[in-house]
Order: structure tokens, then sequence, then C-alpha cells
């Protein structure tokens, strides 16, 4: 059976009244909010137009000028991890503009809360044009990109940094290129403390990113703003990096998945052979386990000028992770001492 997306459909109707051929002026408007499940965009149109055409025939009013837009509804949205996002779009259920405009929404709601992104992409999310995907397994999938070594030509890169701010790229890794080739909408820039030299995400650039569990409490670092937004359900997936636990400490302290790649796993190039003498890792922050993998798929490809290569397995790392996902679920657990039940989403 397709899958159903609970979707949020808003008709801004300037309204005429009969016997009154002069519009009302600008504001008087009627503004109807329809919450709805549906199986793909051709649904979508099928359920707007109807809702129109009772409008229209309505005994009182009658309405001009429609402007119709709609959404993924955002607690919807929040449900899925990046495969998950992928497959509805693969499926033709959701576009990924629509994705797009969801992750801006949650921004717009949550990131007050965490203070995890630092800035957003109008011509990702607004404008986006779709023919500029990546048709890799991640194809329209929302993603952040830490405020370091990501390096996206023609975007900012400021390293949390007073120092280093308005800097803007002037040549593209080939950890991007290789995200951009899986598919995902790199739409905005996460949170990391200066340099990414602290177990924290704090700085005086852009302030201090809490986890999503209790405000003011940190999502630890140097990648808490990426870990908060992957947990807070912003995006499902973002770039994090590691020397000393910056994937890791984050991923505790907010409840996601972190892995640091095995040295070399992943090119730093063309800008650098190694980072940190070979210790940091480019990765990226998830909230489920088999996005970790697949992602390590796109990413483990060697480039022109690594220092070195390392063997990858003979089986792709997603199908190693095939027989976790069937036993993914939610399970609880009795707290004898403290007279608690504790829940894990694994």
């Amino acid at each position: 059976m397709p899958s159903r997306v609970r979707r949020t459909v808003e008709l801004l109707l300037p309204r005429n009244r009969i016997g009154d051929p002069k519009v009302e002026p600008s504001g008087a408007k009627i503004s109807l909010r329809l919450t709805f499940c549906c199986t793909d965009l051709f649904e979508i149109r099928g359920i707007v137009f109807r809702a129109v055409v009772v409008l229209k025939n309505c005994q009182r009013s009658h309405f001009s000028g429609v402007l119709v837009s709609f959404s993924m509804n955002i607690d919807e949205y929040a449900k899925y991890d990046a495969l998950g996002l992928a497959e509805l779009v693969s499926g033709r259920h959701v576009a990924p503009k629509e994705l797009a405009e969801t992750a801006a929404r949650a921004i717009e709601a949550i990131n007050p809360a965490i203070n995890a992104i630092v800035e957003t992409y109008p011509d990702r999310i607004d404008s986006l044009d779709e023919k500029t995907l990546g048709d890799g397994p991640f194809r329209g999938v929302p993603f952040l990109m830490k405020d370091v070594f990501g390096h996206e030509a023609g975007r900012k890169i400021e390293f949390g940094s007073r120092l280093c701010k308005d800097m803007i790229v002037q040549t593209d890794t080939h950890y991007c290129r290789l995200l951009q080739a899986s598919g995902v909408n790199i739409l905005g820039r996460s949170a990391a403390p200066e340099y990414s030299m602290s177990g924290t995400t704090e700085g005086a650039l852009y302030g201090n990113s809490s986890t999503p569990w209790k405000r003011g409490y940190s999502a630890g670092g140097s990648t808490g703003g990426g870990m908060a937004a992957v947990v807070a359900g912003i995006v499902p997936i973002a770039h994090g990096s590691d020397i000393a636990g910056s994937i890791r400490v984050p991923a505790s302290f907010c409840g996601g998945v972190g892995l640091k790649p095995s040295r070399g796993r992943i090119s730093f190039g063309p800008i650098l052979d190694e980072n940190g003498y070979g210790l940091a890792q480019n990765f990226v922050q998830t909230k489920t386990l088999r996005d970790c993998a697949a992602m390590l798929d796109c990413l483990a490809v060697p480039q022109p000028g690594d220092p070195f290569i390392i063997p990858k397995p003979a089986e792709s790392y997603a199908n190693g992770t095939r027989g976790f996902r069937r036993q993914s679920g939610i399970r609880s657990f009795r707290d004898e001492e403290h007279g608690r039940r504790l829940v894990f989403r694994f």
C-alpha cells in the first residue's frame, strides 16, 4: 500500500462580497488551514481543487485570486530518518522542495530554543532547482553543513570564530562533492565552537547550542549544532567531524548516532591530505544506524591526492546493517533504583 503522508495546506483567499464589485482592502483575506493524509502530489491537487470549488459555491461569498501553499506536517516529517524521507521522494509522495520548505518551517519553530543553525540558504529552499540534486540514495533529503571543514564553494565558512566572520569558500572539498552526489540538499550551516576546539558548542560569534532535551544544557561538541538539529527533528542527517569525540560526544549528549570513521576512510582533499595529524575525520550525525551505514557507502570513495587508501569490506556497509534494521524498535526498562521507566529507541 502506498505511503500516506500528513500534510498541511493553507489557502489564502481574497474575498469579494456579493453585490460589491470592489475587492476589499488589502488584508481582507480568509486563511483556511487543512490537515489531511494523502499518497502523492496529484492527490493534493485534487483535494485543494475540491476545497476551492466548495468555497466558491458558498452562498454568502465568492472568492478570487486563490493562493495555495502546502507542506508536509512537521511532526510527520520528524518521524522519518534520512532514507525514509528519500524513499518518499523516490516514490513521488513528496518533492524535494516540499521537504526543504518543511525543514525551513522546523528551523523557524525549533531553532530559537536550541540555537543549532547559524545560516540557511534560500536558493536551496524557496528557489530550489531539483535538477541540481544528485541521484544517490539520499536524493532530496535536507542536510546541514557544519561550520568547519565541509567547504562548499561560494558559501560562508567561519569556523565559529569572529576572526573568520563572513569568509567565503573558494573551492569545494571532495567531501562536499560526494555529499552532493549522495543526493542530499545542503540547505544551511550548523553551529560549532571556535575552530571546533571544544567539547561543547559555545562561542562568542553565535552563542551556545542546547540539547533538545533541556534548554540551556549542553548539546556537546564540537558538532553540537548538527546533532541537536538532527535529534530535534529539523533535519534527519547533518555533517559532523571528529578529532577527539566531536561526533561522538554530541551523539551521547543528544541521543543520536555518531560514528568516527577510520583514518583515511573519507577524503579531506583537495585542501588537505589529512587533518589533525590523521586524528580528525569528516562524517555525519544521524538518528538511525542505517542512515549512518548508507552514507558511509557514499562518502568512503578514494579521491585524487589522498595520501593512502584503506580497503573497503566486500559487502556494503548498508547491507551489513540489515539485521539491525529488522530488530529496530522501542524498548523500555525499569530502573528499580530510582523508581522510573527508561525508554530506548534503537
